[in-house]
């Protein structure tokens, strides 16, 4: 009778799983993770602070005051729905003196809005820090 030697191989993967999308509405329940139309959130901030890699945030029709600069630091796209005309991102200069929107990576990409009222030294509406895309703005 032949003996066989089986060697056990183990792979190890990690997998992440992404891709999913938040909404964002200044009518939406504010209810992370911003999941839906109802649970939407009421800031472009938060809604961006709950996102991973791949994820979409999508912001429907209306005027958001920026009170803090909404910083992507993932390959993450924030999108309106209906365009620049539409969906307005509003820095409040010179009440407020903070930026709009801080790119950190390059496959952030921002699509559809109009930004103004935004106040920095360097790149007050947005600025593109190693990268990204702004689009349609």
């Amino acid at each position: 009778m032949k003996r066989l030697s089986v060697a056990a191989v183990v792979l190890s993967t990690a997998l992440t799983v992404s891709g999913k999308t938040n909404y964002v509405s200044p009518t939406g329940g504010h209810v992370a993770p911003y999941d839906s139309w109802a649970n939407a959130a009421t800031d472009v901030y938060a809604a961006v602070a709950a996102t991973v890699d791949g994820d979409t945030v999508l912001v429907t029709n209306g005027y958001y005051a920026i009170t803090n600069r909404i910083k992507i630091t993932r390959d993450v796209t924030l999108q309106s729905v209906n365009g620049a005309a539409a969906t307005t991102l509003d820095g409040g200069y010179p009440v407020r003196t903070n930026r709009c929107l801080w790119l950190t990576h390059a496959d952030a990409v921002v699509e559809g809005f109009t930004i103004s009222g935004g106040y920095s030294s360097r790149g007050g509406g947005v600025y593109l820090d190693d990268g990204g895309t702004v689009r349609n703005c």
